[in-house]
């Protein structure tokens, strides 16, 4: 779910690239690892915390579009609604992809 958010690369690599760990090589591995860790949750959190509500402003969005498109026809109008409606179609596959490995998660355990 998250490679398929493209700023998550970006997270990945500003927390991989931070300060600077002195020791070994396991030991900086470990550190960097657990800084990851922690930059991961709270990016997680904050992107990916609300689904169902960015979800369903862009339900609602959509039942506007098309309320107007059927009062007044317009291009600009038709293509929001368009990207619109791609937009829910990959958050929608996203909430399908964290429902799935939160019962595959649920099923090792």
């Amino acid at each position: 779910m998250w490679v398929s958010y493209p700023p998550f690369f970006y997270c990945v690599s500003v927390s991989w690239k931070g300060e600077t760990v002195g020791g070994s090589r396991l030991y900086r591995l470990v550190t960097k690892l657990r800084r990851l860790k922690i930059a991961l949750r709270s990016w997680n959190k904050h992107i990916f915390g609300r689904m169902d509500t960015h979800i369903a402003v862009l339900e609602d969005r959509i039942k506007g579009l098309e309320v107007s498109l059927q009062c007044t026809f317009s291009e600009d109008m038709e293509d929001d609604l368009i990207a619109s409606q791609m937009e829910l179609s990959v958050w929608l596959d996203r909430d399908e992809k964290c429902l799935s490995q939160q019962v595959k998660q649920g099923w090792i355990q």
